[in-house]
């Protein structure tokens, strides 16, 4: 994102506008010349530019770069079913086949963020919305099935987590 203002305006609008530094626009405010495409905006008005943005932002297709058999491949983050870890390596799953990324976990999850992903033990994040099934375990843990057939588990750790992430009693 790239905001072009007045000068007196310019930290007030940073803040702002900081929720969508991810987004590939210009926004640009009334009175100052921006010569390319761009969003035009008034002071008086950003509620309206804040919901403009907020629907790019919920457009903006994110993706991971997954590795298979040396080629490299744009993943979009809706077909992730699940990542899972080991030590320095992190592999990607989706419905189709599973990846290798140069995140670690912990980095993966960050750049994912918790809007549909979440971690439900220390090497595995899901994707909620890749969840088949949801059933209790022998081990006062709970199982998962996975769009793509998997059976995950959620440890005790996690559990209350996910359950509030749910919406679940």
């Amino acid at each position: 994102m790239k905001l072009i203002c007045e000068v007196q305006h310019q930290t007030m609008l940073e803040q702002e506008f900081l929720p969508y530094r991810s987004l590939p626009v210009v926004f640009v405010e009334k009175g100052c010349f921006y010569d390319g495409v761009c969003i035009n905006f008034d002071i008086e008005h950003l509620k309206e530019v804040h919901e403009v943005a907020q629907m790019m932002l919920h457009q903006q297709e994110h993706i991971m770069i997954g590795k298979l058999h040396d080629r490299m491949y744009p993943i979009p983050t809706k077909d992730i079913v699940y990542i899972e870890g080991y030590r320095r390596e992190a592999y990607l799953h989706t419905e189709k086949a599973s990846y290798e990324i140069n995140y670690r976990l912990y980095e993966a999850e960050e750049l994912l963020g918790d809007d549909m992903f979440i971690r439900i033990n220390k090497s595995t994040i899901v994707n909620i919305s890749k969840i088949k099934i949801i059933m209790p375990a022998l081990n006062a843990c709970y199982s998962m099935e996975m769009v793509n057939g998997i059976l995950l588990e959620c440890s005790r750790q996690y559990w209350k987590t996910f359950k509030k992430k749910l919406g679940m009693r």
